[in-house]
């Protein structure tokens, strides 16, 4: 008897391989994704400006990056204590509009370069819900804690946003033909715009999601939102807040996109990697025993073996501080 509808890893007809790179933009649910990937060896670019909710916002973020376009200093605001951009988090804030837009300029830089070379881009959504400075009808990503009076909420329109998305999609082809993009809605909830304009948000998204993975090939739509709304299905997944989801909800979603992205080889390495991560971080009860000194040995020579498929090079380097050679 099954108490539960699970939803089954499919794989992707193009699978992620070892030394394969990534971009992670959007919600939370990205830097959730983005530390996955690199403790599993993966060279990762997350959220270059901060993270970002709504598809609007993220697609800008990519075309700034694409197009060296950079924010108008409209975008600039001086709250009384320090200096932040509405089209970007609150990383971003600097001492003045200088330092502030040194950052901007420096992590849209390093996004561009990445967009050339990266395999995979994933974009993870977050809501609709997006929000207009009343004085210049902008709409920003962050309204970093300025009055509500000084914006208006509006629902993005699936007509709008789509066209955004057709244009990003061409330009990123042109850019780099080879990257994949997978696109996915975030499972965490935002329950301060009540439960059901949270559902109306979301269902927007998926909209924008499924037409972009049945459009274009270099797109694929990835069910995280589905894992941990309809398959695992419990509040025991959540933490206290009852919005984002557990280190063990993260970790089912991880280990499902594995066996859904990942080649059969390259999850044989990163199992003896996770084997192995255990192994590196084992507290010995008495450090300088025969015992763990023969651990150590036999871990180090488990990573240089497995040095010729990922980087361990701090890893072996870390270990080899802690032989006694007396």
């Amino acid at each position: 008897m099954q108490f539960r509808t699970q939803l089954p890893a499919s794989k992707n007809s193009l699978p992620i391989k070892i030394g394969d790179r990534f971009i992670t933009l959007g919600s939370c649910f990205a830097n959730s994704m983005d530390e996955k990937l690199k403790s599993s060896k993966f060279e990762t670019l997350n959220n270059p400006l901060g993270i970002l909710y709504d598809p609007r916002s993220i697609a800008r973020v990519l075309n700034f990056a694409l197009t060296g376009n950079r924010p108008d200093n409209q975008t600039y605001i001086n709250t009384g204590n320090e200096v932040v951009n509405l089209l970007a988090h609150s990383n971003m804030n600097g001492n003045s509009i200088e330092d502030s837009k040194a950052k901007i300029n420096t992590q849209l830089s390093k996004l561009r370069i990445a967009l050339k070379e990266a395999n995979w881009l994933i974009i993870t959504l977050g809501t609709s819900w997006v929000y207009y400075q009343n004085s210049t009808g902008l709409q920003v990503a962050n309204c970093h804690k300025i009055a509500q009076k000084e914006f208006t909420k509006e629902l993005l329109a699936f007509e709008r946003t789509k066209l955004v998305y057709d244009n990003l999609l061409e330009f990123l082809k042109e850019v780099n033909p080879s990257l994949q993009v997978i696109i996915t809605v975030s499972p965490v909830r935002h329950t301060k715009d009540s439960l059901p304009l949270n559902s109306l948000s979301k269902s927007h998204l998926f909209l924008l999601s499924h037409y972009l993975d049945q459009t274009y090939k270099q797109v694929s739509y990835y069910p995280a939102y589905e894992l941990l709304i309809d398959d695992l299905r419990d509040y025991r997944f959540y933490k206290q807040d009852m919005i984002h989801p557990t280190a063990q909800a993260v970790e089912y979603i991880w280990q499902h996109f594995l066996h859904s992205y990942v080649e059969d080889e390259t999850l044989k390495v990163l199992a003896e990697w996770n084997a192995l991560q255990k192994a590196i971080n084992h507290k010995p009860f008495d450090a300088n025993s025969e015992k763990h000194q023969k651990f150590i040995l036999s871990t180090i020579a488990k990573l240089e073996k497995i040095s010729i498929k990922i980087n361990v090079v701090k890893e072996i380097e870390l270990l080899k501080k802690q032989i006694c050679y007396n």
